[in-house]
């Protein structure tokens, strides 16, 4: 099988047997390449079997310009990001997906709601344009806040689907002015939990929804294996057992009225998503900025999805209500 040395070898017989497309595509799915009659046979191990081991991909020779390590989320990744999940997306989510999780928000064009882990804006957007509601959009990265504010000014959808940077020991919401909250994979990047969803309480309406998608550990999560998974995270992850979250909410008065384990669904739409994007690589072959930032997307989807097909981490959305104001 194909690793990551053999996928972006300079070696001329490799180059000329196989496309980079079909060099990729083996990688991806830990496919044997056949080999013409003398010419090297590069059967090593496939992507997912080294970060199930815990090995670190092999380096690579200097083929293709470097890597921006200037920031989580230079300009290449979040091409290569957009490429796979869709204009507007960097995570296995998309319009439709995001919709249906504000189905009870009740949404109109009088409504207002916070998306939290907004991302690159699509499915901030989405229900902007779905609903007419006015999405005050917030996410921990900033290139990508510029992004999505960059996209909704080109959909015309500034004033109601903008993004601003989230830093959550400093945000300030408006107090019971919100009738939904979405918090979008961003509550596993915070260290104090309990601080930042006070504010969000405190933001909500009394009967305003609350719907959480987010990272959480197993109950009987293996230590060095959650250590090992939060090392390839690109920036900071804590991350909680469901239980914590849960008696955070709790003791806010926060009513979880149902919680939902969604991580095989999760795992399956990385897989189906990044091969349905593999099969275009060698149709659509990637400029030489963009191979080793999709070489490197590729590897951290691939970790994230061997965690959580270990059991060790999971996603799960909880689906939550704030009690209604006691009438004296």
């Amino acid at each position: 099988m194909l690793s990551l040395k053999s996928l972006l070898s300079d070696e001329p017989q490799t180059l000329d047997e196989h496309s980079f497309g079909e060099r990729f595509r083996a990688w991806w799915d830990g496919d044997e390449l056949e080999s013409s009659p003398g010419t090297s046979d590069a059967r090593e191990t496939g992507v997912l079997d080294e970060l199930r081991a815990g090995n670190r991909a092999p380096d690579v020779r200097e083929r293709f310009p470097p890597l921006d390590r200037s920031s989580p989320w230079p300009d290449s990744r979040q091409t290569v990001a957009q490429l796979v999940w869709g204009e507007g997306f960097v995570a296995p989510q998309d319009a439709k997906s995001t919709i249906e999780m504000v189905a009870a928000f009740e949404l109109d064009s009088s409504s207002n709601m916070l998306d939290i882990g907004a991302g690159a804006g699509g499915g901030t957007r989405a229900i902007a344009s779905q609903f007419g509601t006015y999405v005050s959009g917030w996410d921990l990265e900033p290139e990508l806040g510029a992004e999505a504010s960059r996209q909704a000014e080109v959909h015309d959808l500034e004033l109601k689907a903008a993004v601003k940077p989230l830093v959550p020991e400093t945000a300030e919401f408006k107090a019971q002015f919100h009738g939904g909250v979405l918090i979008r994979e961003t509550l596993y990047r915070i260290a104090d939990k309990k601080a930042f969803l006070t504010k969000i309480v405190d933001t909500l309406k009394p009967g305003g929804n609350l719907v959480i998608v987010d990272l959480f550990f197993a109950d009987d999560a293996d230590a060095s294996e959650m250590d090992r998974w939060r090392d390839g995270e690109r920036s900071e992850a804590y991350g909680c057992e469901i239980g914590e979250a849960k008696e955070i909410l709790s003791k806010l008065a926060i009513d979880v009225r149902a919680t939902t384990d969604e991580s095989d669904a999760y795992s399956a739409r990385i897989l189906d998503t990044w091969k349905n994007f593999v099969k275009k690589v060698g149709d659509q072959p990637l400029s030489d900025d963009l191979v080793l930032a999709m070489v490197d997307e590729a590897e951290f989807w691939a970790r994230r999805h061997a965690a959580i097909q270990s059991g060790n981490l999971k996603l799960y959305r909880l689906a939550c209500l704030k009690a209604k104001a006691i009438e004296e």
